[in-house]
């Protein structure tokens, strides 16, 4: 017999004590949102119940006790999570990433007006604002600071009062010596505008190129 708790279903299983039953419970997750309980290594259903319970009531009250006292497990997130759930730290607290693969690890950086574009095609992030902005290479510049634009190509013009730079053989933006800083008068994005990443220097042996852009809703 099936009995269902909310979203989760457990089973009573004959000949099985409730010790042996409480050995056999284990927990798996298909997601970090959510956790489904199993039973190991259990047969068919209910032909003899009563050797286990005096009643189907007791071992309701039974099996409603041992979920009571699962419902604080925390959920493993798997390894294949752990990437968005560093986003989720930032879509949690109302901003979203805007992150553009701009260069393959391999590929050199080269200088140039639109080495990348990103079209601000739905309705939800109309009157958003461009917050925090951000650069990655994976072969770092020997020789020269590479130096990054984010313009604002429906507006004509460039987003970033100061633009971001990746210091001499650093990996990314995050610790330059000068960080970048978004020009309040050009912050606010609209539905349909078309953002462009620019770069002025490439520096020298740099490849590869990553660009997050953080935005987050306009205040009222």
């Amino acid at each position: 017999m099936d009995f269902s708790f909310g979203r989760t279903s457990i089973v009573a299983v004959p000949g099985t004590r409730p010790s042996l039953l409480s050995k056999s419970l284990t927990t798996t997750r298909d997601t970090p949102e959510t956790a489904k309980l199993s039973w190991d290594m259990l047969r068919p259903v209910m032909l003899q119940i009563q050797d286990n319970f005096n009643s189907i009531a007791d071992w309701i009250e039974w099996a409603s006790d041992k979920l009571e006292s699962l419902q604080n497990v925390e959920p493993e997130i798997p390894e294949i999570w752990q990437d968005q759930q560093v986003i989720n730290q930032y879509t949690e607290i109302g901003f979203k990433v805007f992150y553009i693969k701009v260069l393959k690890a391999g590929t050199d950086l080269a200088t140039g007006e639109g080495v990348a574009y990103k079209t601000i095609l739905t309705p939800e992030f109309d009157g958003w604002e461009i917050v925090h902005v951000a650069a990655a290479v994976y072969t770092p510049s020997t020789s020269g600071t590479p130096t990054f634009q984010i313009n604002n190509v429906t507006d004509n013009a460039n987003i970033l009062s100061t633009a971001i730079t990746i210091d001499i053989n650093e990996y990314n933006s995050l610790t330059a010596a000068t960080p970048p800083v978004v020009n309040s008068t050009y912050k606010t994005i609209e539905m349909g505008d078309i953002l462009r990443v620019d770069c002025s220097v490439a520096g020298t042996g740099t490849k590869g190129l990553d660009v997050a852009i953080v935005i987050k809703k306009a205040e009222d």
